[in-house]
């Protein structure tokens, strides 16, 4: 008979990898993981919440426009809809821009993010634990011309590079384009479906290869 998991979340809301790294090295290895599962997201070079200095946050912005209404808004349902739709479309363009500048492959910020994985990676090695990157992708014209996939390219030549297993879930949610995923129209976090098709595919690719990742186990923990 099979013997269970123990799947201990570790996600904390507003950490980069540089966090996850240091939240892994102080805390995560303690519990003696048999296996480490990263998820990763294309705006993990960001700096954390809780660092020094102005964070910019793509639903933070999202939400602000529904949260701060013009006068003109509450007299005119059109035109604060209107104003709503131009809004975002404006914030997106520029969060896209900003994204892409962030993974400059010889930019400061890419630097450091690459550095946290590679301590990740080393965590793991010094302990002898499996080591799964899992990316999400961002849910914006997933099933089109996606703008983010030069940051999918770029982490996955650095798994490839350092021996990482790397599942990209961008296949996985090649069928959709993006906002049925959302929790919330103002909230392009997944929501239920998206996690589905997530586990799923993080469960297939464990059972097709549980030589490599030591399966079964009795705990594995998950960083993200």
């Amino acid at each position: 008979m099979a013997r269970p998991f123990e799947p201990i979340n570790s996600g904390q809301s507003g950490f980069n990898t540089a966090a996850e790294r240091d939240l892994l090295a102080a805390r995560g290895l303690e519990y003696h993981p048999d296996l480490v599962i990263l998820y990763f997201v294309p705006n993990d070079v960001e700096p954390s919440l809780d660092a020094h200095g102005p964070k910019v946050e793509f639903f933070v912005n999202y939400t602000s426009i529904y949260e701060q209404p013009d006068r003109l808004s509450e007299w005119s349902q059109l035109w604060g809809l209107l104003r709503q739709r131009y809004l975002q479309n404006i914030r997106a363009r520029n969060y896209l821009a900003e994204c892409a500048r962030s993974f400059d492959p010889q930019g400061e910020k890419w630097g450091q993010c690459r550095a946290a994985l590679e301590g990740i990676r080393e965590l793991c090695r010094k302990q002898d634990v499996p080591l799964l990157v899992v990316m999400f992708p961002f849910f914006h014209q997933l099933n089109g011309d996606y703008p983010f996939q030069p940051i999918h390219d770029l982490v996955r030549s650095y798994c490839e590079s350092a021996g990482v297993p790397l599942i990209d879930l961008r296949e996985s949610f090649r069928g959709y384009d993006g906002p049925e995923l959302w929790v919330h129209p103002s909230d392009p976090h997944p929501n239920e479906i998206a996690h589905q098709v997530a586990a799923q595919a993080v469960f297939e690719r464990l059972r097709s290869d549980p030589t490599r990742f030591r399966l079964p186990c009795q705990r594995a923990v998950g960083a993200r």
